[in-house]
């Protein structure tokens, strides 16, 4: 037994004891999918048996009206009773239904039985299928169903083939009347099974109900309002309507086509029995083969397409050759695929829906939409099969218009189930100063301006810093009326904006200032007059007196540097060079870094030599990057992108944090993508080494080693933020840290739908909670190329 679990675990990718917690769940589903393919063969056969082809399409459209009837009181149940509950006494009570229809059908044959059991077959049955994914969307994660979604889709294919070869086997022997006995059992089991997976996951009567009352949707106009305010619900419903019309269409096509071959009803339960059984045999081998590997290479985008592909494929058939074996093949392509690949990725879909929405709009969906469907299917086959008499050959061309619309409807789920995974994540707290407030919009900037003219001169200051902090790149006309502000700070901090803003309208105000009372505010209209102004600031020393020394080192660097008659490069770095090495010492340093800072490009090339120079103060190189943040322009992150490789951690991380927040504030900026990835590829491989280390100490990490490797994974996620900023790669890390399994397997989940193959398949191991340290050490020997002994 151990042998044989580890050998599913390895095929299946299973973490230790999911298989076995995971056995009630798929026997619950293998019984359920038997009952509903048997129903199927069964009703189809005795509908055919009492009326004719024609009046199926109004079979099809009774099915879709009594569905949103039957949904409303179980939805009004969910909100009152837990999950537990609903399930098992709705298939308690379906399995009383079975045996009063045998019953019917045994002793009184009665003709309105037929539709009747036509139409409670059709609700019924896609009820209870989704009451099983429920269940499972409730007990497992993204990152568990994406595993486990495999083996329980194989069980309900094994489902299918069983139901469909027992329908045969029954109906050649006993009639297809005693089906209905064998189908009653099957959900009295199911029901059993229930009690024991709800008693494993420690979900008691009460423990499934709502999250939260106030948000739970109690009816049916409540759930519709939820599906149609949510552009992720929106989009799975669309996905649904699609396929419910389509599929329809198809099983149309071949329950026709059949009538008109095998006339017979024992004849047709037994053809339809096998078309299911060995559809299933093919979709079992597809579950294998393909539906696991698919999902974790390719993702949920991929998995959407196979099966409307696989339609387009079969319509053709029909469309061409039109036979029973056309027909048959259009719909084992439904049946191939519907069960395997598709069904567990539509699943995944609702995986980060809230839990106290999730039964409720869940049932909607998978019932009322989907029998909606089915009406819409039978209103298109009354349009073009009744009225304009078009033959089931020809009304393939009607299914790949739809085909069409349902391929665009996987596109946007796929998008959405991102959008809405990035939303999930997004609660996290993010640390306040590593984030840079995004460029202040119009109104905003309105109430910013409204600050200014604040009495109180804190709230001015305040107002300013937001100015900065927004990078706005203009100066507003009420920050020019602060430079006559009675505070020296206001006037201090005003003139600072529109030097940085290059704003040259107030170039007179300025001069007027170098006589001001206060020693900073003369300092910093020196400051901008050597940036705007012909005149060399000594000039203005000597006719008015004292400054501060760095106001007067800065103004004199911008005037040696600036294209002329007195331009002197060798003097203003020689100048530059002294305020670089001031940042070592501590009372200087935020002086030095501010007054270097307005000096803009003319600064960098010194600024990088430094933060490249090895043999520099590691002091003065750590402030270095704030510095060339602060600048801000293109060559200062050209300088950042250069040296994002250091030896030393703290300084690379200080290094592409300026780089990240830099690239946010001002868009696209040319920096170097090669670059970035190098610097990426040489952490991920430290972070590998560092696995490799901890091995040689048994796995057990001090203090330091783990803060070490918490900073070597925001290094690398800081980069791929670099290389990917339209992605929200900063919740994702943070995602990826939270305590909460939801939160974190959501962010693992948004992380393998966005990121290329090769990225994701060196991150992801790294990241993912589940993946032992055992396997990321055979990982770390792997992609280095060596191992490391104790």
């Amino acid at each position: 037994m151990d042998k044989s679990a580890s050998f599913i675990n390895r095929v299946f990718n299973l973490r230790s004891g999911e298989l076995v917690r995971g056995l009630p769940l798929f026997g619950y589903y293998l019984l359920v999918i038997t009952f509903y393919m048997m129903a199927r063969v069964a009703r189809d056969a005795i509908f055919l048996d009492s009326f004719n082809r024609e009046q199926l399409p109004y079979a099809d459209m009774s099915v879709a009206i009594v569905a949103a009837f039957i949904l409303a009181p179980y939805i009004r149940a969910g909100y009152k009773v837990s999950l537990r509950n609903l399930q098992m006494g709705s298939l308690l009570f379906f399995a009383l239904n079975l045996v009063a229809f045998w019953w019917g059908f045994h002793f009184h044959k009665w003709t309105g039985l037929a539709a009747a059991f036509y139409v409670w077959v059709g609700v019924c049955g896609i009820l209870m299928v989704g009451q099983v994914w429920t269940l499972a969307n409730f007990v497992w994660t993204t990152r568990e169903a994406k595993r486990l979604f495999a083996i329980l889709g194989s069980c309900g294919i094994v489902g299918g083939i069983a139901g469909g070869f027992l329908a045969k086997w029954i109906a050649e022997r006993a009639g297809t009347d005693a089906t209905l006995l064998f189908m009653s059992a099957f959900l009295v089991f199911s029901a059993v099974l229930i009690w024991i997976i709800c008693k494993q996951e420690q979900m008691g009567g009460s423990a499934t109900g709502p999250a939260d009352a106030r948000e739970t949707p109690r009816n049916l106009m409540e759930s519709f309002r939820i599906v149609r305010q949510s552009p992720h619900l929106l989009a799975i419903a669309a996905l649904i309507l699609l396929s419910s019309v389509v599929t329809s269409v198809a099983r149309w096509q071949l329950k026709t086509i059949a009538k008109d071959t095998l006339v017979q009803k024992d004849m047709i339960a037994a053809y339809l029995g096998a078309v299911a059984g060995y559809t299933g045999i093919v979709s079992l081998i597809a579950q294998l083969l393909i539906t696991s590997k698919l999902l974790r290479r390719f993702g949920i985008g991929v998995a959407l397409l196979v099966l409307p592909l696989s339609l387009t494929a079969g319509s053709l058939t029909v469309l061409i050759w039109g036979t029973l074996w056309a027909a048959a093949v259009l719909r084992g392509s439904d049946g191939v695929f519907r069960y395997s690949i598709d069904t567990s990725a539509v699943q995944l879909l609702y995986l980060p829906v809230p839990a106290n929405i999730k039964v409720q709009v869940k049932s909607f969906i998978d019932t009322v939409v989907w029998k909606f469907g089915d009406g819409l299917a039978a209103v298109t086959l009354l349009i073009f099969a009744t009225k304009l008499h078009l033959t089931p050959q020809r009304i393939s061309l009607v299914s790949l218009v739809l085909l069409a619309l349902w391929i665009t409807a996987a596109l946007a789920a796929r998008r959405q189930y991102i959008a809405t995974l990035k939303a999930n994540i997004q609660h996290v707290r993010i640390r306040p100063q590593q984030v840079l407030v995004p460029v202040l919009d119009q109104f905003t900037t309105k109430v910013v301006a409204e600050k200014l003219n604040s009495p109180d001169a804190n709230e001015v200051i305040y107002a300013l810093t937001l100015f900065e902090m927004g990078q706005q790149l203009h100066a507003h006309l009420a920050i020019r009326k602060l430079l006559v502000h009675p505070s020296p700070h206001v006037r201090k901090k005003a003139v600072s904006i529109l030097n940085a803003a290059e704003d040259l309208s107030v170039k007179h105000q300025i001069v007027t200032m170098i006589r001001d009372n206060d020693l900073d505010v003369r300092a910093e209209a020196l400051r901008y007059l050597s940036r705007h102004d012909d005149m060399d600031p000594l000039n203005y020393i000597d006719r008015l007196g004292d400054f501060a020394d760095f106001s007067i080192r800065s103004a004199t660097i911008s005037f040696l540097m600036r294209p002329g008659e007195a331009q002197n490069l060798e003097a203003g770095r020689m100048i530059l060079d002294g305020m670089i090495g001031d940042l070592e010492n501590e009372t200087l340093a935020v002086r030095a870094a501010n007054s270097i800072a307005l000096l803009g490009d003319m600064a960098i090339g010194a600024l990088q030599d430094h933060l490249a120079n090895p043999n520099e103060g590691l002091r003065i190189r750590k402030q270095i990057p704030e510095i060339l943040f602060q600048i801000g322009t293109p060559r200062a992150a050209g300088a950042l992108a250069e040296n994002l490789v250091q030896a030393e951690a703290e300084l690379r991380f200080k290094v592409i944090s300026a780089l990240n927040r830099l690239c946010e504030a001002r868009g696209n900026l040319p920096v170097d993508r090669q670059l970035i990835e190098s610097a990426m590829v040489a952490e991920m491989m430290g972070h590998y080494r560092s696995y490799q280390l901890l091995a040689t100490a048994n796995g057990e990490a001090d203090e330091r080693m783990e803060q070490s490797m918490r900073e070597e994974l925001e290094r690398i996620f800081r980069l791929m933020k670099l290389l990917f900023l339209s992605l929200d790669l900063q919740n994702a890390y943070f995602g990826i840290q939270s305590k909460d399994p939801v939160t974190h397997a959501n962010a693992l989940e948004f992380l393998d739908n966005t990121l290329s193959a090769q990225l994701r398949a060196r991150l992801v191991p790294l990241i993912d909670s589940e993946v032992s340290f055992q396997e990321r050490v055979r990982l770390a020997d792997r992609f280095l190329g060596f191992s490391v002994q104790a």
